[in-house]
Formats: C-alpha cells, structure tokens, sequence
C-alpha cells in the first residue's frame, strides 16, 4: 500500500491542526517543498472565508468555548487555530489524497463549504480497497439527472403531484416517485433509506425523504442541485398512521382483493394513484410478496410507492430475478453494496461533521493504531453486566485486538512503544470505565500504550432528541474511521459503522443466560449489514423456502459432523472440536449410521474401563501378575508415541481402528507432547495412559524386543496355531512391533490365525510409523465389520480423523490467528505442501520448476505476465496460497513473482508461509504445535499440492476430505513429466504394507487382492483404499 494515501491527518508539530484541515476542500501538489511554500494570500482568504462561515453559524448553549495552547479560541462549530510558532505549510492534511471523489461516487459540483464532509471526509480513513463499478457511477450520473429533473418545485413534480391529488393512475407518467418515512432509530433509518435508494435506482424512481425531526439536521443533501426532502405541503402526510393495518399497504389491498398481482388482473386504471408498502419487522405475508418478481410488475404500474421499513432489506433484492442482472452489473463485488451507497449518500452536515472532527483530533488522532467497540446491551436491569464485560475483553483479546495486561509487575512504556486509541461506544458508561481503569491500573504484556475513550453515554436510546442523534451518527462515523472493529450482534449501529469504513469487524454474540458465549465473538463473513427479518418464501413455488443459500451456503450448522462426535463435551476446554465446521466447507461424505452406533458403544467402553476406574485397576493389577485369566471384561491396547507427528497421528487412527474392531479400550502413551497437542476425543474419560503404568519402558521395544509378538512366534515361546495357543499359555502383554523395519513373523499381525491369537491376549502394546489400516481390510476376520462401517471405502481417515484429532486451545490459537490474518478475506484458498528429500542446501530449481509446473498445468494457480504491467480491477477474484515447508526458499520464489509481475488472470495471489523451522524437530513441542497447526491449515484450503511419500501432505488431505494433486517424487534432480497427478482417493498411503498370503504362506501382491485396496500413486508398493467395488 502506498503510504502517501493514507487518509488520516497527522498532528502538526505544534500540536494544532493545520487551517487548511477545516476548510473546503483544495487538494494541493502532490510534494510540497521542505520550505513548506504557502503563498500568504491564499491562506488569509481561507481564514476570511472560514470566519464568514463561523460567524454566520447557529450558536447553541451545548457547544461550550474550547482552548487549545497555542491557539485561538473555538467559536461555532469549527475550529480556527493559529499557525504561529509552526513550520509554514506544515499542514496536519500534508498528505491530502487526490480523490475526493471516491473512486468517481460523488459528483463535483457540490459547493464544498455547505458540507465540509462530503471532500473531507477522505482525509479520515485509509483508501477503500473496493472501487465502485463503473456501471454504478454510470447510474449514479443518470439517476442524479432525474432527481434533479423531477425532483421538488419542478414542473414535472407538480403536475406528479397534482395527479396523487386527483387519486387517478394514468398509463404512462414521466417521473415516478419513492417516498421513504422516517422512522425507527437513527442506524435503522441509515439502513432502510439505504434500501429505498437502490430500490428507486433499480426501478427508475426519484426518492424524496420524509424529514422527520431532524433528516435535515443530520445528513447533507446527496444530489447535486436539487433536494431529496419532501416538501411539507406534500398532500399524503400522516404517517404516523402508516402501520401494517393500514388500508392503503399494497399488503392490505392484496389480502382484500381491492387489487391484483396477476398480470392480466393488474391494469393500470385499476391501480391507486399511490401504495404504501409496509416493509417493517412485523410486516405480514401479503406485505412480504413485495419481493416477488410479478408483484413488481404490478408495482411498476404505481407512480407513488410510500415505504416505511425498520429492515435493511437489500439481501432480498438480490433474490429478485427483475433485478438479477441489474444488481450483478451495479455490484461485482457483491459485499459491497452498503459500503458504496453508504459513503455515496450519508454525509454528515456541518455542525456533525465538527463533533466529528474535533473528537478525532483531541482523542485519536495521534495513536497508530484505533479499535473500535460498540457495545449494545439487550439485558434488562442495571449494568454493568461481568457477563457482558468478560464477553468484550474475551473476544478483544482471543483475537488479539487488544494486548492483555500484566498483574504482577510494573512495566514502564518504552519512549518506541506503539499506542492504540480505544474508542467505545454504549448508552452506558460502565463499561468504558472498566475497560480504561484495567488498561490504567496494569501494563500492557506488550508495551503498547492503550488509552480508553468513549464520547458519549446517553443512558437510553433517545431517538426523538436532535443532539441524542447527532451525538449516535457522530459515533457511528468514528467508529467507522477505526483500523479494526468489534460490534454487538443484532445492532444496526454497528452495522453502518462497518459499511462506511469498509471493515469486516469481529462481531460479539448474542449472550444467553446472562453468560458470556464460548466463543466470544467471530469474524463477519462480509461487511454488509444483516437483513433482520427476510421473507422466507419461494415466489415461484408458491411456499416457504430457505433463501439463505448464497456464497456462503456451505456455511455448516451441524457441529457434530453428521453424529461423529459426541455433544456432551464441555466446549470452552476444547474450543476446536465444535468451531471446526466453521472453517470448512460442509462435507459431502456422511459417516454411516452404524459407524455413528459403534462409535457411541466405544465411548461407553472407554468410559467403563478408563483410567482409575475399578476396572482398570484390575487389568493392571492382572498385568502385574504376569498371567493371562481366560476372559477379563476389559482389554486395551496402548499407543507408543514414536516417529514424526503426521506418522503419529496416522498410526493412532489405526490404533483406535483396530481396537474399535477388537473392541478394545485405547489408551496413549503421552510421549513429550501429546496432551499440549490434542483435545481428549472420548467424554467422560481420558485416553492418556497413567504415569504409573507398569509397563514404562517403550523407548527399549523396538524389532528386537523379546516380547514382540513377532519374537515370541520366531522363538516358540508362544504358537499361533489355534490348538496349540491355550489362555494359560499366553504372556500378559504382547508388544506389536509395526514399525518399517518390521520382519516377516511381525508381519503376521495381518493374518486371521493370529489375530485369533491376539485376542486372548488382554494387553497389547503397539508401536509403529504406517498407516496400517489398508492391511486390516484383507483380513477375513473383519471383513463384514468394515464393510458395514465404511460403506464408503475412502473416507476411512476423513471420519476417523475429524473424531479422533482435535486441536487443543492453544493450537487452535495458532490455527484461528493465522487464518485470519491471512487465509479468511481470500476468495479461494490454495495450498502447498512441500517436503524434499534431497540432500544439500535448497531451494532446488527442479523442485520449484516442479510445484509451479503442477500449479500451472492444472490451473491452480494463474500464469503471470512478464511483459507488462497489469492493475487489478476492483472486482478480481482473490487467492491466498499457503506454502508448508521446512525452508523458506520456495516460499519467497513463489511470492516474488507474482509480487514482482501481473497475473494473467488479473487475480490477486497472496502467498504465505507459517512456519520454515529448518529441519524436523519431532522433540520439541512448538514445532510440533505449528506442525500440526500448519497440517491443519492445509486441511482449510479449497485446492491442495502434496509431496510423494509425505505423511504430512496425508493428513491434511484425509481431514479436509481432499483428493490432492500429488506431485511425484524426483529422480536425479530433474523435475517429473508430468510433474503431478490427482490421487485416486483421500485415502493416505500404507508405506510398509506386507506382501504375504496368509492362507497360502506365500507371498502375493496384496494390491490386487480386491478392487478397493490398491498400490499408491507416489509409492508404487504402498497400498491405499480407494472406493471401487468391482475391477
């Protein structure tokens, strides 16, 4: 971002704003000599113009005389401070930005000094990213032409008048009218006058506004050499009267028939001369056939249409197909609309403008940094209330708005610390106090300055009081001059808050049983505001329908993946497992109806025989004993945390498979890390084995192990043939030694006799770095079992993984911060996993010919243009592309260029990398944490690049139910041809798998015994499931 359009004044060195801040706008040459050349004539012209302004401004007793050092007196509503003692031309507006226009919204022909905002209000808040259409500024310039031609005291408008009086509907008139009554609060009326706008662009209308108590006091007029209020002797007057009972709502005249929406039914002479459409909160369903598209073909027949509306009803235009083309040309970017027509039509007038200005200057203006709060209470009784107060600070600081603070020690501000101004705003101030108080009474973990500021606390909302409302719009705009937000949720004064500065604000629930949710808050898809109270009707279908389903329809609701998990978990211990859906498109693959039933038993079972429970004690006191009893109720088989963590996590969902299907309790050995890694996926019980277990001593059971079970066959200590493998015969505890380097009699794990072996066995230990399950489907034993619990072969990891692996708080910290921050705003999300298995220093040029090869190739990322320069347009589709790799050297390469060159496409490619450790750090838990997190973010993305053989790139893809491009792995530091290919299944792949006919005792290519167990894409004798059932 160009720094010089930043859009916020500076303070001057003297500490007082410049003259030329308060005045019309005059951008001035983009560079200014050091001298600071002002020429003298000018600037005593300025004065002499501002002194006419003030001294012929209304004075009010509210608006008390304030003194700054060093300047003069405030008089009126602006400020005329004196530039002695500073350098000349040093002004706090030095960075003037050139387009006051707004991307081409506003028209230029307004006298500036009448609205000082209007042109100034760019000096206030950074460039909006989102430029409008040039189809919208198109209409603009053609409606503000009618509002002009037809507008109040012209002809055309008298004889429309003259007509309404006459009660008669002719068949063609030249100007047709929107009259839109004020009504509701101050952020309601924003909203629905908003609304009524588009509604007369897209239906040709000129909107004239009711002026209330105080329209006219609050916003300037928006077009340019006419008015938009209606005038006083407007012969339709009364409405108050205007409710959902009133006889004249199109609502009404339908539900009695006065009138018709058939089109054949619908002539012109017998339609009013005007309808009044009654689109409020409690509108009925007569009322809401307003948005169907044959009801406005009727109402396009109608010359006046009076609309009253407490409803922010835009989403529903969109649903409208008269409309569809029209809005798609209007706003591209559809998130935009409020954004757009907010800044294009509310601009506050001259006496607000000063609250505002002032307000910034005393109070934000010098910090680097500014949050916003908006706090809206709906709890009756007398606040503050803890639950709410715990709500603001739990989501400021989860996400980071605001630092937390430290209670044990004093740390005084560095003279480089950075400062945020906080500004709240709430009918009440308690909040605010609190808030400021915590930040005065305690230093901040970081440093940073943080100063709490909140302009007004009325106590209620007042929306019949002018200074009430220009004190709530004044607000409204600092709020939206904020670098982040936090708004409450159902509140429509953040909603404006949000449109206008064009921020996606983090947006606090709505809190039930006085306590604060868990989460506190979530980032807003969009900054549009949210149509309270939508229609839910299908016109064509003639019934209700759900009309949510838009680009976010994969929004998913069900939290419990389809009945993988359990709901009787505490949330706030383990944050991910319910907020996963929230990051991830709703799965296609529905776990089955007796995978959800066996996995219910299996939580029972782990519950009943758990750690410390009487059962368990038993078992290990049996354990103890050395000796096997001929039928025990609980038996168990214990994980060994071993080898990298993508391999453990495959090989723990093994595990739990095979002690699912053994009906076996799984307890894990915690290794270094794996309780900071993972939630606990069973309720009521922990999988973590005991510290006192007594068989402790994993690091010793590798494949020479004597009481491997493999070893034990080898060395006849025990028999696998069914006579001769008696109960009393048989160790208390098997090791299980599935490692790679596993040997032939280990191996015979996958054979039905000894797995009937096994059985009687109450305790088996195992250790292992594959991915097993495969293997487990050629084993007759289990072979109706599995069938039964994945009716669809390739999504064994993809269920099984999403129960099992839940990151715990603090990773999810990791994750939820970086997909924020990088990952949310994105159109579409691309990841690549990288893992090189070369020697010497990279980055290697083949490998990085190879990953953009397979990007471009398969259209997952666009090509670049390396002859000229491309300016994306405001409505390119974005990309962020995140590399996992334990170098950075791809990362930057791939970054460059498409920093240092256009894309083809005029896409907007975002590269970022989390983490670049160097090399894998299996023993360390930070590396391990942002391994996973990283995994996991992999697991988000829409699109995913893989590397051969990577355990890694296996379990994002099974979590996220992603079939990959794979890319190949190199052979003489050459790039493949063709560089990658899709997998067959999300499957991961079993590096290790035996190659043995159990029957036969014979070798045998295990991956073409049966149709769904097949040889690997990236290891030609790995195996993996796919979903085929017939050759």
């Amino acid at each position: 971002m160009d720094m010089k359009r930043i859009r916020r004044p500076q303070p001057s060195p003297a500490g007082a704003p410049d003259p030329e801040s308060n005045g019309p706008f005059r951008p001035g040459p983009e560079k200014r000599p050091a001298s600071g050349f002002v020429r003298p004539a000018v600037v005593l012209l300025a004065c002499l113009v501002l002194l006419l302004v003030i001294s012929s401004a209304q004075r009010t007793s509210s608006l008390d005389p304030l003194r700054r050092a060093g300047g003069v007196q405030e008089k009126g509503e602006f400020e005329v401070v004196s530039t002695k003692g500073s350098e000349n031309g040093s002004s706090a507006f030095s960075n003037i930005p050139k387009d006051k226009l707004l991307g081409g919204l506003l028209d230029a022909g307004f006298d500036e000094g009448s609205c000082l905002s209007r042109y100034q209000a760019v000096l206030y808040r950074k460039e909006s990213p989102h430029l409008p259409s040039p189809y919208l500024l198109e209409r603009l310039r053609k409606h503000e032409e009618l509002q002009k031609k037809c507008g109040p005291n012209t002809e055309l408008y008298n004889k429309a008048v003259e007509q309404l009086k006459s009660g008669q509907t002719i068949e063609s008139t030249e100007c047709n009218y929107v009259v839109w009554i004020s009504y509701s609060g101050l952020g309601n009326r924003i909203l629905t006058l908003a609304s009524a706008f588009l509604y007369a662009l897209l239906t040709n209308r000129v909107l004239l506004i009711d002026r209330g108590a105080d329209m006219a006091d609050l916003f300037c007029e928006p077009f340019p050499e006419t008015s938009w209020l209606l005038p006083l002797d407007f012969p339709v007057n009364q409405f108050n009267s205007f409710d959902i009972k009133a006889p004249q709502s199109y609502g009404n005249m339908l539900e009695k028939k006065v009138i018709s929406n058939s089109l054949d039914g619908a002539s012109t002479g017998s339609l009013p001369a005007y309808a009044y459409l009654h689109l409020a909160h409690d509108y009925g369903d007569f009322d809401k056939l307003f948005f169907c598209e044959d009801d406005q073909r009727v109402l396009q027949k109608i010359p006046w249409l009076v609309l009253r509306s407490d409803n922010y009803f835009i989403p529903s235009l969109f649903l409208i197909p008269t409309y569809e083309e029209e809005l798609s040309q209007l706003f591209p970017q559809k998130d935009t609309v409020f954004h757009h027509l907010g800044r294009y039509l509310f601009h506050p007038t001259n006496r607000v403008w000063g609250l505002i200005t002032r307000y910034y200057q005393s109070y934000l203006a010098k910090a680097e940094e500014r949050v916003g709060i908006q706090i809206r209470v709906f709890d009756t009784g007398t606040g503050p209330f803890q639950h709410v107060l715990d709500q603001i600070l739990g989501c400021s600081l989860k996400e980071k708005l605001l630092p937390g603070i430290n209670v044990q020690e004093s740390v005084v501000p560095t003279s480089d610390a950075t400062s945020k101004a906080v500004i709240v705003t709430s009918l009440h101030s308690g909040y605010f106090e609190k808030i400021r108080n915590m930040y005065w009474e305690h230093p901040t973990i970081t440093g940073e300055i943080i100063g709490v500021y909140q302009p007004s606390h009325e106590g209620y909302q007042q929306t019949d009081k002018q200074m009430h409302n220009m004190k709530a719009w004044a607000e409204m705009y600092l709020l939206s001059v904020t670098d982040v937000l936090v708004t409450s949720a159902w509140s429509t004064f953040g909603y404006v808050a949000q449109g206008l500065g064009g921020l996606k604000p983090w947006i606090m629930f709505k809190p039930e049983n006085q306590t604060a949710p868990d989460p506190p808050c979530r980032r807003v898809m969009s900054m549009e505001p949210c149509f309270h109270a939508p229609p839910f009707y299908d016109c064509k279908a003639k019934r209700g329908s759900e009309n949510g389903s838009s680009a976010f329809s994969n929004i998913p609701k069900d939290k419990l993946l389809g009945g993988l998990l359990d709901a009787g978990f505490d949330e706030g211990s383990c944050l991910s497992r319910y907020q996963a859906v929230l990051y991830r498109k709703e799965s296609p693959h529905l776990p089955s109806p007796y995978l959800l039933e066996r996995l219910r038993k299996h939580e029972e079972l782990q519950k009943k025989c758990g750690p410390n429970t009487e059962l368990y004690n038993k078992a290990v006191e049996q354990l103890k004993s050395g000796q096997t009893i001929e039928s025990t109720e609980c038996n168990y088989v214990v994980w060994i945390s071993y080898s990298g963590l993508g391999n453990r996590i495959l090989t723990l969902a093994s595990a739990f498979l095979y002690a699912l299907l053994t009906n076996r309790v799984l307890l894990i050995d915690r290794g270094a890390d794996m309780a900071d890694l993972f939630c606990e996926p069973f309720p009521e019980t922990s999988w973590l084995l005991p510290l006192d277990f007594p068989v402790n001593q994993f690091n010793s059971f590798d494949i020479k192990a004597p009481q491997s079970y493999g070893n034990m066959l080898e060395k006849k200590v025990i028999s696998n043939s069914l006579d001769g493998a008696s109960t009393g015969s048989l160790p208390a505890y098997a090791y299980l030694h599935l490692a790679h380097d596993y040997g032939d009699f280990d191996k015979l794990f996958f054979c039905e006799d000894d797995q009937r072996v096994l059985q009687k066995i109450p305790w088996l230990v195992l250790r292992s770095d594959n991915y097993f399950i495969p293997s487990l489907f050629l084993i007759p034993t289990y072979e109706e079992e599995l069938s039964q619990l994945f009716p669809q072969k390739d999504t064994v990891f993809h269920h099984l993984g999403r129960y099992l692996f839940h990151p715990t708080n603090r990773v999810w910290g990791l994750i939820t911060r970086y997909y924020q921050s990088y990952l949310a705003k994105a159109e579409e999300r691309v990841g690549i996993q990288i893992r090189v298995f070369d020697t010497g220093t990279g980055p290697f040029q083949h490998v990085l010919d190879q990953i953009l090869g397979c990007s471009l190739k398969e259209k997952l990322l666009p090509g670049i243009n390396v002859q000229e320069s491309v300016v994306p347009t405001s409505d390119a589709t974005s990309k962020a592309v995140i590399v996992t790799s334990l170098h950075s050297g791809y990362f930057e390469k791939i970054r460059n260029m498409y920093w240092e060159h256009p894309t083809i496409t005029g896409e907007i490619i975002g590269v970022y990398q989390p983490s670049h450790e160097g090399y894998q750090q299996t023993d360390k838990q930070m590396h391990n944490m942002k391994a996973w997190a990283e995994m996991y973010l992999l697991s988000v993305t829409d699109v995913l690049v893989t590397s051969a053989w990577s355990t890694f790139g296996y379990v994002a893809q099974g979590l996220g139910g992603l079939k990959p491009w794979i890319m190949f792995k190199p052979e003489n530091q050459t790039a493949p041809d063709p560089p990658c290919r899709r997998v067959m299944s999300m499957e991961p792949c079993f590096h290790a798998p035996p190659f043995y006919d159990c029957k036969a005792k014979r070798g045998v290519d295990t991956g073409a015994l049966v149709p769904h167990v097949r040889h690997c894409e990236d290891m030609s004798w790995g195996l993996k499931l796919v979903d085929q059932d017939e050759w």
